[in-house]
């Protein structure tokens, strides 16, 4: 090898997409490739078919979207937030159906390794044995306002409150529910490392929190301030969290430790991570951040010092393979 390549991850640096309007609380990935984007300006939901660069508008037009997820089959379950319930899409995003579920107010999804899909929302968490057509409540949540779910390797199934009511976790598909040793505050957002630590974002200004007994306990990062809204990993490991008020920050030592990126301010409401390593990003309501976002992996070349003819020839067919790379990943 002439070359060597480094690639650093993705969350340093950020460019913004050619939808550069609107405020985005939800972000998915179908099988195919397409993101799905919820809108809370209440322009609907929204598809890219090339990475994340251009949009465009499903059938579904209007009202606010906090909540996306893929089912087994490819099916994408949509969660409104203007109480008119739970919406599922059969053509990877385009057309929208109404579920039985047509009210209440949903702020997350997640689908568990039995195909049961989980939703939170401001009356409690639900489940869906049949695809996201119908609806069972779950055991003692109805009283409690949900904002985050996550599915951990063991299918341990992790939800933050958003009323002070801390972490809860339930061993049985979401039927019941029991209260982690974090009993307070309200939380946001949760991911789970390849390591199986889970991260948590604190939604009332105490930073970000870790948890490596699968969700019982908790440990104070030393991001100790600021609202955390959304969380993603990359395929190497870095953590990306979004905040409220500074910006977009990353996690290269499990969460333990975190460096803010080029985004230093505004509200950033969802994260993903596409197949190629770009990351997605919903902007906020301000002026300088509206709109979709994303950063890519970084490549540089460390060079040898001296080549000889045959060298130089290998050199230069490795650096056309990288930008035919560059070019058809682009």
């Amino acid at each position: 090898m002439i070359i060597k390549k480094i690639t650093s991850d993705a969350g340093v640096n950020w460019l913004q997409s050619n939808n550069t309007d609107g405020y985005w609380r939800s972000l998915c990935i179908t099988s195919t490739g397409r993101i799905i984007v919820g809108n809370y300006d209440s322009s609907g939901i929204w598809y890219s078919d090339d990475n994340g660069v251009n949009w465009t508008q499903s059938n579904k037009t209007s009202n606010n979207w906090c909540a996306l997820c893929i089912t087994p089959t490819g099916r994408i379950i949509a969660g409104n937030y203007d109480g008119r319930g739970i919406w599922y899409s059969d053509d990877n995003g385009v057309n929208w159906t109404q579920s039985n579920m047509a009210n209440s107010s949903w702020s997350a999804l997640c689908v568990t390794s039995t195909g049961r899909i989980i939703a939170s929302s401001i009356n409690g968490i639900w489940y869906s044995d049949d695809n996201g057509v119908n609806w069972t409540q779950s055991n003692n949540t109805s009283s409690r306002a949900w904002n985050a779910l996550c599915v951990t390797s063991t299918g341990r199934i992790i939800a933050g409150s958003n009323d002070g009511n801390g972490i809860w976790y339930s061993d049985d598909n979401g039927v019941n529910w029991t209260q982690s040793n974090m009993s307070n505050s309200s939380w946001s957002a949760l991911c789970v490392t390849s390591t199986g630590r889970i991260i948590t974002g604190n939604y009332n200004g105490s930073g970000i929190w870790y948890s490596d007994d699968n969700g019982i306990n908790w440990v104070r990062s030393n991001k100790r301030d600021d609202y955390w809204y959304a969380l993603c990993v990359t395929s190497t490991g870095r953590i990306i969290a979004g905040s409220s008020i500074n910006g977009i920050w990353y996690s290269d030592d499990n969460g333990v430790n975190w460096t803010q990126s080029n985004k230093t301010d505004g509200d950033w409401y969802a994260l993903c991570v596409t197949s190629t390593g770009r990351i997605i990003t919903g902007g906020s309501v301000s002026n300088v951040n509206k709109g979709i976002w994303y950063s890519d992996p970084v490549t540089s070349f460390q060079f040898p010092k001296y080549l000889d003819h045959k060298g130089a020839q290998e050199l230069v067919t490795q650096f056309k393979e990288y930008v035919d790379n560059l070019v058809e990943n682009s």
